[in-house]
């Protein structure tokens, strides 16, 4: 039954694998906010990593928490961890949230595996001190006969026994 099923009865699921995150960051390096001169900044936005803890400062987009809780939660419990509190300045989710960075609105984290969405205007930069969780969830009573060929193609991915 696991973790799902006793906070959820008619709910299943899997949490457990973790991957690795990158920060994502406006090209020309940091947010472009009217209140920030980037002379100022104490971030080298050249490096090929990142340590969470030095994302203090800025401004974050980041997905609605009504999206997913268990990982909304996850990310603010690692910055805290971390030593600060994010300023979520935009919420949005998707290209939507990678186009805002782009626009300079802030950085967002994601996926590491995000890499390959190229989009113009933004890098990726590798996340020491943060691994991101997948989670899965469906109805106990599923009966649509994908899911079970899509929990295999999970479980083959990624490794793990949901």
């Amino acid at each position: 039954m696991g973790r799902w099923g006793r906070l959820f009865p008619a709910v299943s699921g899997w949490k457990g694998h973790r991957f690795a995150a990158a920060v994502l960051l406006a090209a020309s390096g940091g947010a472009q906010t009217a209140d920030t001169d980037h002379r100022d900044r104490r971030i080298n936005w050249a490096r090929d990593r990142i340590a969470l803890s030095e994302l203090a400062d800025e401004p974050f987009v980041f997905f609605p928490r009504h999206r997913s809780v268990l990982a909304y939660d996850e990310f603010i419990a690692s910055c805290r961890a971390a030593g600060f509190s994010p300023a979520i300045v935009q919420e949005a989710s998707g290209i939507s949230a990678l186009g805002l960075v782009a626009a300079g609105f802030g950085v967002t984290v994601v996926a590491a595996s995000y890499q390959a969405v190229s989009l113009r205007g933004v890098r990726y930069v590798p996340v020491t001190g943060l691994q991101l969780t997948l989670q899965l969830a469906w109805s106990a009573d599923n009966t649509n006969t994908a899911l079970p060929a899509f929990l295999r193609t999970a479980r083959r991915t990624i490794g793990s026994q949901l």
